[in-house]
C-alpha cells in the first residue's frame, strides 16, 4: 500500500486519502465483482463436476455392457476336453440336456509345395489360380461346393528374381473375400525343412468342402511349377496333400451331424459348442435356468442405476432449512437426464414375448428419492415362472417361436416388436411383417429396410412360417441413450457441449474480472490525483492561515 506522507507530516487536509481511495474502490469495486466471480465459482465446480458425471456414464456403460448375453443360463458339460459350451451373446430360448458324441473334428486341408533354396527363391510364374471344393476320390474336384470365393494371382515376373516365395506367401495370406472385405482364412507359410531347404505350406479353413486346387501359368500358359491338380494328370504335380479337409462329425441325441468346423453355433440357438476332442462316449451338455444368476445380474443393474442416479440427485439437490443444495442445483440438462432414466426403468420392453416385458417384473421398485430396490420374494416368483424375460433386460437380439427358424439382428435401426415370417419358396417369396426379407442367400432371409432392418432369419424349410420376436434390452436402451448424451452428430455430445457452454462461461467472466480490475485501476489513479490537488489545495490554505496568524501576532505584539 502506499503511504500518504502528507497526512504523516500533518501537512495538508490532514485525512488518510490512500485509505479513503482504497475505501472507495472497493465500496464500487465489491458489488461489480461478486456476480462475476459467482459465475467464475459456478463454471469450476460445474465443469469439474460434470467431468466426473461423464466418467461415471462411461463406467456405468462399461459395467452394464457386461451383462450383454447373460439371460441368468448356466451352462455345463460333462467333459470340458471333449465339447464346451459358450453363449453367443443372442437370447436363449430354452433350457435343454443334450448327448453329444464326437467320432471326428473338423480338419484344414494343408498342401505343400516343396523344393526351394531359400524363402526369397525365385518362383517363375506370373499367375497363380486357386479354387476352392471337394476333393473325391483325389482325382475328382467339385468347385460347386464350397462357399468360398475362386481367387486368381497375378504376379511381375522379371525373369531372375521376382517373384519369390516370400511375394507368393504373403499374397495368399492377403487374400479377402469380395464382396465381404473379410480374409478368406488360408494361412501360407514357409518352413525350412531341411539346411537350405524349404517349403511353400498352405493351410486352408476346415471342412470337406473346402479344400484347395492350385494351377500355375506362365505366358498364359499352364506350368507345374506350383501345381496340386490331381485331376489333370497331364501336369505332373509338386504339390503334395499332407493332411486332408475334413468335416466334424457327431451325434446329438443320436441324430448324426455333420459341420466343417469344430465351432457349432447352428444347432441350439444361443449357444456355441466347441468340440475339442473325439469321445469315448456320449457328453451331456445343458443349460439351465439359475435363480441366484438371474439375481446377481438384477443386482447388477439396480446396483449401477442407483449409482448414477445418485450422483446427479447430489448434484442437482435442492437447498432448504439454511443448508446449500447441490453444486448444480436447479440445472435443467441434469434434471432431464435424471428423469429419462427414471423413465426408462419403468417403460414397457417389447419384443420378447406376446406381452411386454417390465423392469418391476423383476421385483424392482422406485422408491420416494429416485433410487430404485430390490423385492427378492417378487423376484423369485416371476423369474421362476418367466425366466426368458431376463432377456429382456440384458440381451437384445431375435427370438421365434418355431425350432426350424433362427434369427440374428446386426445394427440398431429396429423397432423392437412382434413380427410374423412366411416363406414360400415356390413363389420366390419370404415376408417379415411388412417387409420384404431381402437377400435370400443359401436358407438366410435378410431385412434392409423398415421396423426390422438388420433381422437376417435362417431356416433349412422351404415353407414355413414363425412369430419372430425382434427384441433391444433394457440395458441396450440405456446405452444407446448415454451414447447419445456422450457424443453427438454434431462432434460434441449433450454433456461436451454443457463443459463448453461454462468453458466459454469462465473465459468470457475471466475476460470481464480482468476489465474490472483495469476500470478500478484507473478510477484509484483519477482519484489519487483528484485527492492529491485537494491535499495541495489544502495545504496552500494552511500556508496562508500561518502567514496571517504571524502578521496577526506580530500586531499584537507592537500594540
Amino acid at each position: 500500500m502506499a503511504v500518504d506522507y502528507l497526512s504523516s507530516l500533518n501537512v495538508g487536509s490532514g485525512l488518510n486519502t490512500t485509505q479513503i481511495v482504497d475505501s472507495l474502490i472497493e465500496a464500487e469495486k465489491a458489488p461489480r465483482e461478486k456476480p462475476i466471480q459467482d459465475v467464475l465459482d459456478k463454471a469450476t465446480v460445474s465443469i469439474s463436476e460434470l467431468g466426473k458425471l461423464k466418467n461415471e456414464i462411461n463406467v456405468f456403460k462399461t459395467t452394464t455392457s457386461t451383462l450383454e448375453g447373460q439371460t441368468g443360463i448356466s451352462l455345463s458339460s460333462s467333459d470340458t476336453s471333449v465339447i464346451s459350451l459358450t453363449a453367443d451373446g443372442g437370447p436363449f430360448t430354452n433350457e435343454f440336456s443334450h448327448q453329444i458324441e464326437v467320432s471326428q473334428l473338423a480338419a484344414s486341408q494343408v498342401v505343400e509345395f516343396s523344393g526351394f533354396s531359400s524363402s526369397s527363391a525365385f518362383v517363375n510364374i506370373d499367375q497363380l489360380d486357386i479354387s476352392f471344393g471337394k476333393w473325391t476320390n483325389s482325382t475328382t474336384f467339385d468347385s460347386s461346393l464350397s462357399n468360398l470365393e475362386d481367387k486368381s494371382l497375378g504376379f511381375t515376373n522379371n525373369g531372375s528374381t521376382a517373384p519369390t516365395l516370400s511375394d507368393i506367401r504373403d499374397a495368399i495370406n492377403a487374400l479377402t473375400d469380395s464382396t465381404t472385405g473379410e480374409s478368406l482364412g488360408l494361412t501360407a507359410s514357409i518352413i525350412e525343412t531341411d539346411t537350405d531347404t524349404f517349403s511353400l505350406v498352405v493351410k486352408s479353413i476346415s471342412g470337406v468342402d473346402n479344400a484347395m486346387q492350385f494351377t500355375s501359368e506362365l505366358n498364359n500358359s499352364e506350368v507345374a511349377t506350383l501345381k496340386y491338380d490331381p485331376s489333370n494328370s497331364g501336369i505332373s504335380d509338386v504339390g503334395g496333400q499332407t493332411l486332408a479337409a475334413a468335416n466334424s462329425i457327431f451325434t446329438l441325441d443320436g441324430v448324426s451331424l455333420t459341420r466343417s468346423t469344430n465351432v457349432i453355433d447352428d444347432v441350439v440357438s444361443g449357444v456355441e459348442f466347441s468340440i475339442n476332442s473325439i469321445s469315448s462316449s456320449a457328453e451331456t451338455v445343458d443349460a439351465k435356468f439359475d435363480e441366484t444368476s438371474g439375481l446377481t445380474i438384477i443386482q447388477t443393474m439396480v446396483e449401477e442405476m442407483n449409482y448414477l442416479i445418485g450422483m446427479i440427485s447430489t448434484l442437482t439437490a435442492t437447498g432448504s432449512d439454511g443448508e446449500d443444495g447441490g453444486p448444480m442445483e436447479g440445472d435443467l440438462f441434469l434434471r432431464t437426464l435424471k428423469s429419462k432414466l427414471a423413465s426408462m426403468t419403468t417403460t414397457a420392453i417389447p419384443g420378447f414375448d406376446d406381452e411386454s416385458v417390465y423392469l418391476s417384473n423383476f421385483g424392482v421398485k422406485t422408491e420416494l428419492d429416485g433410487t430404485l430396490s430390490i423385492d427378492t420374494d417378487t423376484f423369485k416368483r416371476y423369474f421362476a415362472a418367466n425366466p426368458k424375460h431376463l432377456s429382456a433386460i440384458t440381451t437384445s437380439g431375435v427370438l421365434t417361436d418355431n425350432t426350424s427358424v433362427t434369427g440374428t439382428i446386426v445394427g440398431d435401426n429396429f423397432t423392437p416388436g412382434k413380427y410374423t415370417f412366411t416363406l414360400d419358396t415356390s413363389t420366390g417369396t419370404a415376408t417379415l411383417g411388412s417387409d420384404t426379407a431381402l437377400g435370400s442367400n443359401a436358407g438366410k432371409y435378410s431385412s434392409v429396410t423398415g421396423d426390422t432392418t438388420g433381422v437376417t432369419l435362417s431356416t433349412n424349410q422351404t415353407a414355413t412360417s414363425a412369430n419372430v420376436y425382434v427384441g433391444r434390452s433394457l440395458v441396450g436402451s440405456i446405452n444407446n441413450y448415454l451414447d447419445v448424451i456422450l457424443s453427438s452428430d454434431a462432434g460434441y455430445g449433450d454433456i461436451d457441449s454443457k463443459i463448453e457452454t461454462f468453458e466459454d462461461d469462465f473465459d468470457d467472466y475471466t475476460l470481464k474480472l480482468e476489465k474490472l480490475e483495469e476500470d478500478m485501476a484507473a478510477k484509484r489513479a483519477l482519484y489519487q490525483q483528484q485527492f492529491t490537488a485537494m491535499d495541495q489545495a489544502v495545504a496552500g490554505f494552511k500556508e496562508t492561515q500561518n502567514f496571517l496568524d504571524n502578521m496577526m501576532a506580530g500586531w499584537a505584539k507592537d500594540n
